[in-house]
């Protein structure tokens, strides 16, 4: 038998859950409101691009001496501006000094001995050249007696034209003895000038390097922002003695993700804003585009993409980091409201327009959107006032 006490408790219960959901329904109702907010058509900016990191980067130019040696002056300090050719700082040289003045002397000693070399050399060709030429004579007059006894058998015997052929003979092997000894002197006296005086002159000039080689100068105008030494210190040719950094030309380096280096293209519009001057966009282009990839120890992909600003915050350093937006579409000057505002009807786009005795519905036609804003190409003018509605 079913306890009809308990069925009507639990009618009564049912009754008043449903009566709890009507109140509720019927209180959601009422706290539900419209709002309208309105929004004037104006001339505007639509921006597609997308975001990435970025560090200012300044080139740094390592010097070092190309000999080693002591360090003699330091010509410039920390923070100093240079320019092409300013001395860093100069090595002693004085022992190199010495050994050139050393060699001054023993090549003007050389120089002398040459010279009197060079004399006897004179005499010596000389003789040897009156020794030829008289040789060439006798053997003319020889050849020309041995043509006219052959021409003449019948005066003068074999034997007679044998022995003169003998003569002739001994002649010619003589001048070619005496042209011998006439090269000898000639080569011997260019082999002294040869071998003396240009290795000499190789050693100055090595020399004279080594001393250059002692001057460290700049390569650019820029800032000095390193000096490893000071006088009395000892310095070698890997070491690094000073930093100058060029801050002339600074430029922008960003990893860009392998997801959106396909929008980058060299000579692309960005804007920077530096952590340091938040709020203030410098526009600028992308000059590089690495073709080699970074990839980190997690496998992620990036490119290092370096840009140039057009100008820089006054208070420019090495290391500054940025935000980036790299352009992919711009519409400069353009009317332009809210996406918010533009309804779909009937598959045309409608935007409720105020008026003097209201509002009505204008159909208008639409272009570039960043995704909040969209571009106006028909159907609206700057000045009009649009109504945007939501619920609450």
């Amino acid at each position: 038998m079913i306890n009809k006490k308990l069925l009507g408790g639990a009618i009564v219960g049912t009754a008043i859950v449903v009566a709890g959901v009507l109140f509720l329904n019927q209180n959601t109702d009422a706290v539900q409101t419209e709002t309208v907010k309105e929004f004037t058509v104006k001339q505007s900016d639509i921006v597609i691009d997308f975001i990435s990191d970025g560090i200012l980067v300044m080139n740094d130019y390592e010097l070092s001496f190309k000999t080693s040696g002591v360090v003699e002056t330091v010509d410039v300090e920390l923070g100093e501006v240079v320019n092409p050719g300013d001395v860093i700082a100069t090595l002693n040289t004085s022992e190199l000094e010495l050994r050139r003045k050393q060699i001054e002397i023993d090549m003007k000693a050389l120089n002398e001995k040459i010279a009197l070399t060079t004399k006897d050399y004179t005499y010596d060709k000389a003789v040897q050249t009156a020794a030829i030429s008289s040789l060439e004579k006798d053997i003319a007059y020889e050849k020309e007696t041995l043509m006219i006894m052959e021409n003449n058998p019948s005066i003068y015997s074999v034997m007679e034209i044998k022995e003169q052929k003998d003569e002739l003979y001994n002649l010619e092997e003589k001048l070619v003895l005496e042209t011998l000894k006439l090269n000898n002197v000639v080569v011997n006296s260019s082999y002294l000038d040869s071998l003396s005086i240009e290795d000499l002159q190789i050693t100055m000039a090595l020399m004279d390097l080594d001393i250059a080689a002692a001057t460290l100068t700049s390569p650019i105008k820029g800032v000095v922002v390193k000096i490893g030494g000071s006088p009395q210190t000892s310095v070698g040719t890997t070491t690094t003695f000073s930093i100058v950094q060029d801050q002339d030309h600074p430029y922008i380096v960003s990893m860009v993700s392998e997801l959106d280096i396909h929008q980058v293209y060299v000579g692309q519009k960005i804007y920077a804003e530096f952590e340091s001057d938040f709020g203030m966009p410098y526009p600028g282009t992308v000059t590089n585009i690495s073709p080699v990839p970074n990839i980190d120890n997690n496998g992620i992909v990036t490119y290092q993409v370096e840009m140039t600003l057009e100008s820089y915050p006054e208070s420019t350093k090495a290391g500054l980091t940025t935000l980036l937006r790299f352009i992919i579409k711009e519409k400069n000057d353009v009317l332009a409201i809210p996406n918010a505002a533009v309804k779909i009807v009937d598959s045309q786009q409608i935007v409720e327009v105020k008026t003097e005795t209201g509002s009505e519905n204008r159909v208008i036609v639409t272009g570039l959107t960043d995704g909040v804003n969209v571009e106006v190409i028909d159907g609206l003018t700057a000045g009009d006032v649009i109504l945007i509605k939501s619920s609450k």
